[in-house]
């Protein structure tokens, strides 16, 4: 029988105790202490702190034990947890941060329950500040170490991707859409759909760099998927609580009601929107881990007392509109061929005078890239050179031409051939990236690189995710690049 999340949280459930969602999900004003309820919650710790032979991984090793030992028609099964994510997982839209909350928040009950560990926390890999798969990952004869993978023990994220400038470029974005991807009617099928810096970036291209079955939707085989998106939820932590950036408050978002997953029995299971919006609040926290630039701890500033909690909740229940508003499009260019031979230029350039008068304005400006025909492999990222023609794969993100980087993920005709006609399809037709280039605009304003009159190239170049990796790939075609502005504030200063 599906149960909700609500009647199994006050069931039981471990260290969740019996307010649960439920009591903050129905409205109930009459709670003894949420302050102290918040301060108790489970605690989520960066995997490379843990002690080998502490608790945490203990228990997370006897999970994927007990879980890979698990009868196939068992649904808590290892691979049958996997193939929730092949099922269903939502890319590419704006229910990418929402689904895998619930996602990870069913899996760590089931981890709780196959451990026999009750207050177990899924542990995050801090890829910012530890840009390599943790050790932990590696040790031999480990259920934790899990093959294939492309990455080994050395490899290193390349710079662009997870670094502290690359995150906070990220985590000051204010708009949910451009942050966490596009409207979408639906997370799979839908109508609408195009993919945020958070997925487009990060978490595409942790993803590669991992490679083998990280590459792909049944990545959760591999024990640091759930690391991985661990750090991505508290990403979105950050930006939504300790920055105070809002959700949306679109109906269509939060409205929705996810029954892909299953609880600690075994059970389907219903979760909404609304009760993932407040999970970081009442079901777990992370230790504070420094994403972007070094800021307040996350809750600390803002909550001191019951009264802040409650207006914590309301806030996070409440959210904002979220309309990613685009005042001018500028097509840049259409029906382009990116190989993995060599960088591509787009055939029209951006104006001088269109960036120059969008930074008088303090606009935003993004490049969008919409994607005719992805890769046939995940084996590299793209990263966007402005004004640099001449731009390589060597060409350091320092330059003050490069813009930023997308990387692609999963394979939505494999998916589709596992599942049979009509399943398995992608959540909407757009494969849609976009970059900001209002940085990049500002630094060549300042070195007087935006003479009126001129136009500057756009070139992608891609890039494998470590130099000796063969890349098997051999491109991707662009429907069309655009330039948005959108009325949002940009942190960049006023021209003088």
């Amino acid at each position: 029988m599906t149960q909700s999340v609500s009647r199994r949280l006050v069931v039981g459930g471990g260290a969740v105790t019996a307010l649960g969602v439920a009591g903050l999900v129905s409205g109930c004003d009459k709670l003894e202490d949420l302050f102290t309820q918040i301060q108790n919650r489970p605690v989520r710790k960066n995997v490379a702190t843990l002690d080998p032979n502490g608790p945490e991984l203990t228990a997370y090793k006897a999970a994927v034990t007990a879980m890979r030992g698990l009868s196939a028609s068992d649904n808590r099964n290892w691979t049958k947890q996997a193939e929730i994510h092949l099922n269903h997982c939502p890319h590419g839209n704006w229910f990418f941060l929402s689904w895998h909350r619930a996602y990870l928040y069913a899996f760590e009950a089931i981890c709780r329950q196959m451990s026999g560990d009750t207050t177990f926390a899924l542990p995050y890999w801090n890829w910012q500040a530890q840009p390599s798969v943790p050790a932990p990952f590696w040790v031999a004869g480990s259920p934790l170490n899990y093959s294939p993978r492309s990455a080994t023990p050395t490899s290193v994220i390349p710079p662009g991707i997870t670094d502290p400038p690359t995150m906070e470029d990220i985590q000051s974005l204010t708009d949910f859409q451009s942050y966490a991807s596009y409207a979408s009617t639906a997370p799979r099928g839908g109508t609408g759909g195009g993919t945020g810096e958070l997925e487009g970036t990060p978490h595409n291209s942790v993803h590669g760099f991992v490679g083998g079955t990280m590459g792909t939707y049944m990545s959760p085989l591999d024990p640091v998927f759930w690391t991985h998106h661990c750090m991505i939820d508290a990403c979105w932590v950050d930006w939504n609580i300790r920055r105070g950036h809002q959700n949306t408050n679109d109906p269509v978002w939060t409205g929705y009601t996810f029954t892909d997953f299953f609880d600690r029995a075994g059970d389907p299971m219903t979760i909404t929107t609304s009760q993932v919006l407040l999970m970081p609040l009442l079901n777990y926290r992370y230790d504070d881990p420094v994403i972007g630039e070094p800021g307040p701890g996350e809750l600390k500033a803002a909550m001191r007392s019951n009264a802040d909690a409650q207006a914590l909740k309301k806030t996070l229940e409440t959210g904002g509109p979220s309309t990613f508003k685009i005042t001018q499009r500028v097509p840049v260019a259409q029906g382009l061929e990116v190989n993995t031979v060599r960088p591509t230029q787009a055939a029209a350039k951006l104006s001088t005078d269109a960036l120059t008068a969008s930074l008088d304005r303090r606009e935003r400006l993004f490049l969008s890239v919409a994607i005719a025909k992805p890769p046939a492999e995940n084996d590299f990222f793209v990263r966007v050179f402005v004004g640099k023609p001449d731009a390589t794969a060597q060409t350091p993100i320092t330059d003050p031409h490069y813009a930023g980087s997308f990387a692609f993920f999963g394979d939505d005709d494999a998916a589709a051939n596992a599942l049979g006609a009509g399943h398995g399809q992608h959540m909407t037709a757009k494969r849609n990236f976009i970059v900001g280039i209002d940085s990049t605009a500002a630094a060549l304003s300042k070195a007087g690189a935006l003479k009126g009159g001129a136009e500057l190239p756009i070139t992608l170049v891609t890039v494998p995710f470590e130099p000796q990796r063969a890349v098997k790939s051999t491109g991707f075609s662009v429907g069309q690049l655009e330039l948005l502005v959108s009325p949002e504030p940009s942190s960049e200063p006023a021209k003088q």
